[in-house]
């Protein structure tokens, strides 16, 4: 079985950029939080993700990120 990577990926309608990636839920929380407070006013949502491939921070995801191999992570 693979392991899940976390991922932070600001996202719009026509990008979405990976912030952050740990392997742990908690530590994304915590970056989550501080991208909130340094991005307040962006047109980008934050939101937490999973991978089972591990993706570069900063990346700008294909084909707008949500549709390419991430899952919510509720």
């Amino acid at each position: 079985m693979m392991s899940k990577e976390w991922l932070i990926v600001r996202k719009n309608a026509t990008h979405a950029i990976v912030d952050e990636m740990a392997t742990t839920r908690s530590t994304m929380e915590q970056d989550e939080a501080c991208l909130h407070q340094t991005y307040p006013d962006s047109a980008f949502t934050v939101s937490l993700y999973t991978s089972s491939r591990p993706v570069a921070s900063g990346r700008e995801l294909a084909g707008g990120g949500w549709d390419w191999d991430l899952s919510d992570s509720d």
